[in-house]
């Protein structure tokens, strides 16, 4: 597996990836290509998005960034990987390279939100990522 910085051509296999598995339960998320697509387009510009490739096919995408208020912090924001390579080590292997990379620039902390009934959060937990102490995601419905 080959995990690199994302190009610009890579974006219709991102967003392909991440329209795909975000309609999925428990995410149910509606997104556009136009959408999405824009909504990668500075991550890509600032070298925050990186892909896992295989076999020269895209499989799996992470977008972090560090947060601007603190140089220190980095943050996950979108981590997809195909439903056909998911618990085959494509994540791990996505989300270790992150760690390394950031640690390498300084960061101390990665953060990332995950839905409780994911999947995913059962992958973050044996990756060791722990309850934050210091942020609480908090939502409202609005009426």
């Amino acid at each position: 597996m080959k995990i690199r910085n994302a190009k610009k051509e890579d974006l219709k296999d991102i967003v392909s990836i991440f329209i795909t598995e975000s309609k999925k339960q428990p995410y149910l998320q509606k997104w556009t290509k136009k959408s999405a697509t824009d909504d990668f387009k500075p991550f890509l510009k600032k070298k925050e998005l990186w892909v896992a490739e295989l076999d020269k096919k895209i499989v799996g995408f992470i977008m972090v960034g560090i947060t601007s208020s603190n140089k220190k912090i980095a943050y996950i924001s979108e981590f997809w990987v195909t439903k056909n390579y998911q618990e085959k080590g494509v994540g791990k292997n996505l989300l270790e390279f992150i760690e390394k990379h950031h640690k390498k620039k300084g960061v101390g902390i990665i953060r990332l939100t995950s839905y409780n009934q994911s999947k995913a959060l059962g992958f973050y937990k044996k990756m060791n990522y722990k309850t934050s102490k210091n942020v609480t995601p908090l939502e409202k419905k609005l009426k």
